[in-house]
């Protein structure tokens, strides 16, 4: 791990069940680290996966994407995307499969997966399109750890049922105080376990810290983008479905994040705007 877990952190991961990767994503990493991966072996694969088929289906024909026709085939959605773009998502898909069996998490995952449809939208309209796939996995990955605390503690939704109220950097807080872990550091023990780039593990760890970055070596500017876009796309959900806690956390990172992309107050409203439009089709043709 590369970050330094307590003692009462280790013990309490310890008890923890992850889920493991599927053998899909498995065999798709295989696939793509030859010197010549195969468009139509990789459609194949996720063929085979009806649930990993159906998330990725939805994920292309949704309002981030807004494709000009319904993409009704998986090699063709492969085609759309292309290998590096379909990476990011195919592990934010079988994430999803894999931790949504419950109906409240049912509920809770929409609220994770708009925020990742609108990580994507972020990105785009700040003209960070090679960022726009990675805001995506990025975005599911960082809510991953609240459903993970769900499934492995009893009374859990107890944490949940104050999102309303409460930021989720106020959560996490409590969530060390009374487990001794919070959602951000088992978002990024899942990550490591199904072997993500160790940088994205830290930005997980670190996510609550609005001065997060000195922990970081290497394109500094590049993480700080991610996250900032993140806390972005987060924001404008927020202000759709818990404005009043959504306003605590966006208080927390207003400032780091306007200034990662120069932004005035106005622009950031009319960010938010646009990223509601869009995310939730609100526009009127």
């Amino acid at each position: 791990m590369p970050v330094a877990l307590s003692s009462e952190q280790r013990q309490q991961i310890m008890r923890m069940t992850l889920p493991p990767r599927s053998e899909t994503l498995a065999a798709l990493k295989r696939e793509v680290e030859q010197d010549e991966p195969s468009i139509e072996k990789m459609a194949e694969l996720i063929t085979k996966d009806i649930s990993l088929s159906a998330q990725v289906l939805s994920v292309v024909n949704s309002s981030a994407y807004r494709p000009v026709h319904k993409v009704e085939s998986i090699k063709h959605a492969v085609m759309i995307l292309g290998i590096n773009q379909l990476m990011p998502l195919i592990r934010a898909a079988s994430l999803k499969a894999s931790l949504i069996s419950h109906g409240f998490l049912a509920d809770y995952w929409r609220y994770n997966e708009w925020t990742a449809q609108a990580c994507m939208v972020v990105a785009r309209l700040l003209k960070r399109e090679s960022l726009a796939h990675y805001a995506y996995q990025f975005g599911l990955f960082q809510g991953a750890g609240v459903p993970l605390l769900y499934l492995n503690f009893d009374g859990y939704d107890a944490f949940v049922k104050q999102s309303d109220r409460l930021g989720w950097r106020e959560i996490a807080v409590k969530e060390e105080a009374s487990l001794n872990v919070s959602h951000a550091v088992a978002s990024a023990v899942l990550a490591q376990y199904w072997q993500l780039p160790a940088t994205l593990v830290k930005m997980f760890y670190f996510y609550y810290e609005p001065d997060a970055l000195t922990e970081f070596d290497g394109n500094k500017s590049t993480i700080d983008e991610l996250m900032a876009i993140h806390r972005l796309a987060r924001y404008a959900i927020d202000k759709q479905t818990r404005s009043i806690a959504g306003d605590r956390d966006w208080k927390v990172f207003r400032e780091n994040v306007m200034m990662t992309f120069k932004l005035s107050e106005r622009d950031v409203s009319r960010l938010v705007e646009d990223t509601v439009e869009k995310v939730f089709d609100l526009s009127s043709d």
